[in-house]
């Protein structure tokens, strides 16, 4: 028994041959870490050598620029054309309404010259009194102041508050009378294309004339130069004297017209 032993003790303190054992199925040798066999013999591995450079930086060299293809082109159409059919129509009517009221008061009459060297009718007054004859609504009378009366003057014409202005009234005059069945409204115009003649409108019921000593209930005048107008309002019964007179001691011609209307 102690040969056997000693066997074994010298095989486990025997050094390994070339780093490796043979495994008793072949003649392979096994070899330990970091050797392998070359030749039969265990051999140590070579060094690595092979040093990992591998600097792979990976750049990105993605140049892929994004380049904005997009190619949709507005195209709105918009085709909204002003269509304001509006026409500035000058509507403006504005009518030149210039109603040029310049009066002529250039108070000259023309004259009428057949008519101023007529002879008309020059007797004395008829009467009563004063009054040289009628007149009615409607009539228009040529006639004279040569050969009528001289029972006004401008006294008279005053102190009936006829005209305010003392005036001589010295030449002579025609008086005419009427007398009203109803109110009437009335108009007399004395025409004077001669010379100037003024016109008195007196109420007056009396068949006397009346005098600067007299109240009359009124009176109305017509002054201007040239044609003259009064207007007055007669009722029923009412008798009015118109008194033709001339301001300056001239006799002439003129016409008198008297115009009515029922009130």
């Amino acid at each position: 028994m102690r040969a056997p032993l000693l066997f074994l003790a010298l095989l486990a303190a025997a050094p390994a041959c070339g780093g490796g054992d043979k495994t008793p199925d072949d003649d392979t040798l096994a070899c330990g870490s970091g050797t392998h066999e070359e030749g039969g013999e265990c051999v140590a591995d070579a060094a690595d050598t092979d040093t990992d450079t591998d600097s792979d930086t990976d750049a990105d060299t993605d140049s892929d620029t994004d380049t904005d293809t997009d190619s949709d082109t507005d195209a709105d159409t918009d085709s909204d054309t002003d269509a304001d059919s509006d026409t500035d129509t000058d509507t403006d009517t504005d009518t030149d309404t210039d109603t040029d009221t310049d009066t002529d008061t250039d108070t000259d009459t023309d004259t009428d010259t057949a008519f101023c060297s007529e002879v008309l009718d020059s007797a004395a007054p008829a009467g009563p009194d004063c009054v040289t004859d009628t007149i009615a609504c409607g009539d228009t009378l040529e006639a004279t102041t040569t050969g009528g009366g001289d029972a006004s003057g401008g006294d008279s014409y005053l102190a009936w508050y006829c005209d305010p202005f003392p005036v001589d009234y010295a030449g002579t005059e025609r008086v005419y009378e009427i007398e009203f069945s109803e109110r009437t409204a009335v108009t007399a115009t004395l025409g004077a294309p001669c010379e100037d003649v003024d016109l008195f409108v007196v109420d007056w019921a009396d068949d006397t004339c009346p005098t600067s000593g007299n109240s009359v209930v009124q009176c109305e005048s017509g002054t201007d130069d040239g044609d003259d107008v009064v207007s007055f309002s007669a009722f029923e019964g009412d008798r009015f004297l118109l008194i033709v007179d001339t301001p300056d001691e001239v006799a002439t011609n003129f016409r008198l017209t008297l115009d009515c209307a029922a009130r």
